[in-house]
């Protein structure tokens, strides 16, 4: 047994030093009085060394069993409900926290899923609110903080309606009517509905997909964040310096949102005429898109005036 341990070249080959072949001679002594000992008879197919290991005790493996499954389901659903019964607002789960449970059944067996609560829900809402581009000023707020008058009684009707509708609008008129505050309440109501939101200012927008053309940027996670949203909100639209990119770029972004059937607000201090007039006839001479870009807001936005003087004061 072992035999190249009584062989010194052998054991040099294997990087075998003297301190370790000793410890291994000595071990291959006690492995030898081992099997010298055992008095059971080998089992054919093994031998004595293998025979002499203890073996390792059976583990009863019990059946499944639905009934007993079911109960296990019903008594874990009491006691989250119990947690949920007296819920104030601050979830006492020490686990699942926010989630109701509902039993369903997926192929033929009873399994527990978590919906969120109702405070869940308004939990992630702020969440999502806090980390979206809303301007800090607005966040929070709501229709009961949005001054209505015969200026703009129009446009916050149209705009209490928008989540129900999902009609598009255009916002425009002097800086400082409410046009941006109007915007963000609307997109605030989309996120407290569990809806996807994008608000960005139309120029910091271009900018960041100009940047991708030195490498800097993510043009197509841009793009495709603005095709997925449920509620765009652009914001200063025609702020952007006029540029034949500028202006297919957001045509594209238009066409986009057209496509897909979803709900645009756009916040401009000019009309939609006015827009393309500045596009199509720019300072150095060159067409802008201004006429297509108007012909696709006229499909997507419905153009609302705010008058009045500014409010910012």
């Amino acid at each position: 047994m072992f035999e190249w341990l009584d062989n010194p070249n052998e054991c040099a080959k294997m990087g075998i030093d003297a301190q370790t072949l000793s410890i291994l001679q000595r071990e291959r002594e006690r492995l030898a009085r081992d099997v010298s000992t055992t008095t059971s008879p080998t089992p054919r197919g093994f031998t004595r060394a293998q025979a002499a290991i203890p073996s390792l005790p059976k583990v009863e493996v019990k059946a499944y069993e639905p009934e007993a499954h079911e109960r296990q389901v019903e008594r874990q659903i009491q006691r989250e409900l119990s947690y949920c019964e007296n819920c104030t607002g601050i979830c006492p789960k020490p686990y699942s926290r926010y989630l109701f449970p509902k039993v369903s059944v997926e192929e033929g067996e009873k399994v527990i899923r978590g919906s969120w609560c109702k405070f869940g829900r308004q939990i992630r809402a702020e969440q999502r609110i806090r980390s979206s581009k809303i301007p800090d000023r607005y966040v929070g707020k709501s229709f009961g903080d949005y001054v209505t008058d015969n200026f703009n009684r129009t446009a916050v009707d149209f705009a209490k309606n928008v989540l129900k509708s999902r009609r598009g609008g255009y916002f425009y008129g002097e800086c400082g009517t409410g046009k941006t505050f109007l915007a963000s309440i609307v997109a605030q109501e989309f996120l407290r509905d569990g809806q996807s939101v994008v608000f960005v200012k139309v120029p910091n927008l271009l900018d960041d997909i100009r940047s991708t053309f030195n490498g800097q940027g993510r043009e197509l996670q841009i793009l495709d964040e603005l095709k997925a949203a449920t509620l765009v909100v652009l914001d200063d639209f025609g702020m952007e310096k006029p540029s034949q990119w500028a202006g297919a770029t957001l045509c594209k972004i238009l066409d986009m949102r057209y496509d897909t059937r979803s709900t645009t607000l756009i916040t401009s201090n000019l009309s939609p005429r006015e827009l393309a007039n500045r596009l199509d006839n720019a300072p150095d001479g060159q067409n802008f898109n201004g006429s297509r870009i108007f012909d696709r807001l006229s499909e997507i936005c419905k153009p609302i005036l705010l008058k009045g003087t500014s409010r910012r004061n």
